[in-house]
């Protein structure tokens, strides 16, 4: 999509060094043909996009809620590609289905993630790589019992192994702030 449109904004740019070395336009059709090229360069745009992928994308969102809400770690790292990236807050990277697995069996053990849901602000597929961006909201029960609510927002990295869409890169922060290191001065 990127090579489609920079072959646009360049046969624009050259369209438009032309048309003002030809005196006969007007202003007013100059503008016509800008407005019109730019909408005709945008409408590709959209167009090249995989409506449908988007979908689907969303689908791999869900089966990886599902995944947390179920407590099945591995069934969590299924949902990233084999060497995919996971960027938590306030950690190092975890690099691998395998780390990933062990970082959810880790996480499981602590707390049980009650409720989950997304919103989606925006998510593109085009060809074999796709993004998700948008928040979250999630309800734990800690082992000792107390329920944590939290929300925060995340962007994911997808791509298309063998027709399913995996996790490449998720990083994710909350909106909760974390205890200040001074309070405890």
């Amino acid at each position: 999509m990127v090579g489609k449109t920079l072959v646009w904004m360049a046969g624009v740019a050259a369209a438009a060094c032309a048309c003002v070395e030809i005196t006969s336009w007007t202003q007013a059709t100059l503008r016509t043909w800008f407005v019109a090229t730019v909408g005709a360069v945008l409408v590709s745009t959209v167009v090249s996009a995989e409506p449908g992928a988007n979908a689907e994308v969303a689908k791999a969102a869900d089966r990886y809620r599902l995944a947390v809400l179920a407590g099945d770690a591995q069934a969590v790292a299924a949902t990233y590609v084999n060497d995919g990236t996971e960027l938590p807050p306030g950690r190092p990277m975890v690099r691998g289905r395998s780390a990933i697995e062990a970082r959810f069996r880790e996480l499981f053990q602590g707390a049980k993630v009650t409720a989950f849901t997304f919103s989606h602000l925006e998510t593109t597929a085009d060809g074999a790589m796709a993004y998700d961006a948008g928040t979250y909201e999630q309800r734990l029960t800690l082992s000792s019992g107390q329920t944590v609510a939290d929300s925060g927002k995340y962007v994911a990295v997808l791509k298309r192994v063998d027709g399913d869409w995996k996790a490449v890169y998720v990083i994710y922060n909350s909106d909760v702030a974390p205890p200040s290191p001074c309070a405890s001065r």
